[in-house]
C-alpha cells in the first residue's frame, strides 16, 4: 500500500495546531526580554563594546507550568506605533496544560493567548482597537507552524514495532527514506528549513523527560491511558515554506478542521510504503535478468542503493515499482515484533475525547469567545 490512500488515513482525525511561531502587532512602551546574551570583544574590558547582542524571549507561564516565550519584536525607544510581539510556543498546552488533543484553529488560539497577554499589567501592551480587530482577523505573520493528528493502533507495542518497520519500509517524495532517532521518533526531512514530517509514539513521549505530565493535571491517568496506543503524526511547516504556499499570513489559514486537514494529507500523500515481499513467478520473468537479481538480493534486506550504480538503481526501481515493490526502501530481517504497514492503514483517527469536552483540558477558542 502507498500514499496513504487508505479510506482510514483520509478520514477526518483530530486535527491539532501544536506549536506557532507569529509577529503580532500590540503597541507597549517599554521593551519585553527575558534578558540578552552579549559577546564582548574583549572578556577583560567590558569598555571595548561588543561583537553583537540580543534580547532573550520572556517566557510567560500558563496552565500547569506551560509556558510560551514572548518578545518585543520591533523596538525603536521613541513611541509606541509599530511595536510587534514575537510569540513562540505551544498554546495549546499554554491553556490546557497538555496536547495530547487541542483546537486547529491557529487565528482563535493566537488571539485568546494575546487577550491573556494584555490582562498581564506587568507587561505594559496597550493595543488598539485597530490591532485587536487585526489579531482576530489573522492578518499577522506566522514563522512555524506545526500541524498535527494521532491514529490509534491496539497498544504501544503495536506503535512502537510499525516504527521500526517503517524506518526500512517507506519512502517519502523529496525526502527519501525516514530518520529514526531516539529509538521511536522518525523523520523525513529533519533538517529541512522549509518542512519537515515525522512519527513517533505519543505513549512513550509522555515518559520521556520534559515531557511528563503535571501531576496537578486532572484526569492524568486517564489522559495517560488515551495516549498509549496512539501513533502522533506530526508536520512542521517553517517560513519558507509558508511563504511560498502563502500561508504566511494567518488570515490565509483554514478555519475549519477539514480545511487544515487538507493540507496535512497533502504532505502525508507524499509517503510510500511498500508491504510487498514476493513476487509472483510471471512478473519475475518479465523482468530483465539484472533487475531479477537485484530483487532477489533486496529481498534478502540489502540496501541497494549503495550496491549498484546510480542511474542503474533507478532503472531497476522505475521497473519494480510497476510491480509494487520499491528497492528504495530495505527490507528487514523476518522478526515475529513487526507490524505490517497494512494495519497501520487500518487505524481509527483518534478524536477528542468525549470526558475532556467541557471542561479546562480542552480548550476551545471558539467557545472562549462566546464567554468572554
Amino acid at each position: 500500500k502507498s500514499n496513504f490512500e487508505h479510506p482510514s488515513w483520509n478520514a477526518l482525525p483530530m486535527i491539532m495546531t501544536d506549536w506557532i511561531t507569529a509577529r503580532i502587532a500590540c503597541n507597549h512602551s517599554d521593551e519585553i526580554a527575558g534578558g540578552a546574551m552579549v559577546s564582548y570583544k574583549d572578556a577583560n574590558d567590558f569598555s571595548a563594546g561588543h561583537d553583537w547582542a540580543f534580547a532573550k524571549p520572556l517566557p510567560v507561564v500558563g496552565s500547569h507550568d506551560a509556558n510560551v516565550r514572548i518578545k518585543t519584536s520591533a523596538f525603536s525607544g521613541e513611541d509606541d506605533t509599530g511595536r510587534e510581539l514575537h510569540i513562540d510556543g505551544n498554546l495549546v498546552k499554554f491553556f490546557q496544560g497538555h496536547n495530547l488533543f487541542g483546537s486547529h484553529d491557529i487565528v482563535g488560539l493566537v488571539s485568546a493567548f494575546m487577550d491573556h497577554l494584555c490582562s498581564i499589567p506587568q507587561l505594559g501592551l496597550c493595543p488598539t482597537d485597530l490591532q485587536r480587530q487585526s489579531w482576530r482577523n489573522g492578518n499577522f505573520l506566522l514563522g512555524r507552524v506545526d500541524v498535527t493528528n494521532m491514529y490509534q493502533l491496539r497498544s504501544l507495542n503495536d506503535v512502537l514495532s510499525w516504527l521500526a518497520t517503517a524506518e526500512h519500509t517507506t519512502t517519502m517524495n523529496h525526502r527519501g527514506r525516514g530518520q529514526l532517532t531516539k529509538g521511536s521518533t522518525l523523520y523525513y526531512g529533519k533538517h529541512s528549513r522549509r518542512w519537515s514530517l515525522k512519527f513517533y509514539a505519543k505513549g512513550q513521549e509522555l515518559t520521556a523527560k520534559g515531557h511528563q505530565l503535571a501531576l496537578t493535571l486532572p484526569n492524568r491517568d486517564r489522559l495517560i491511558e488515551y495516549a498509549q496506543p496512539a501513533l502522533r503524526c506530526e508536520l512542521t511547516l517553517r517560513s519558507m515554506q509558508l511563504k511560498q504556499t502563502e500561508l504566511q499570513l494567518a488570515a490565509n489559514w483554514p478555519r475549519t478542521a477539514e480545511g487544515i486537514s487538507q493540507i496535512l494529507q497533502h504532505y502525508m500523500k507524499g509517503l510510500n510504503m511498500s508491504d510487498v515481499r514476493t513476487l509472483p513467478a510471471e512478473a519475475l520473468d518479465s523482468l530483465p535478468s539484472g533487475c531479477r537479481l537485484a530483487y532477489q538480493t533486496w529481498i534478502e534486506g540489502h540496501d541497494l542503493k549503495t550496491m549498484l550504480a546510480h542511474r542503474t538503481f533507478y532503472r531497476y526501481r522505475r521497473q519494480l515499482l510497476e510491480h509494487g515493490v520499491d528497492i528504495a526502501t530495505v527490507q528487514p530481517r523476518e522478526n515475529a515484533n513487526v507490524v505490517k504497514l497494512y494495519r497501520v492503514l487500518e487505524a481509527v483517527p483518534m478524536a477528542i475525547p468525549d470526558w475532556a469536552r467541557g471542561t479546562p483540558l480542552y480548550f476551545d477558542p471558539t467557545a472562549n469567545k462566546r464567554t468572554a
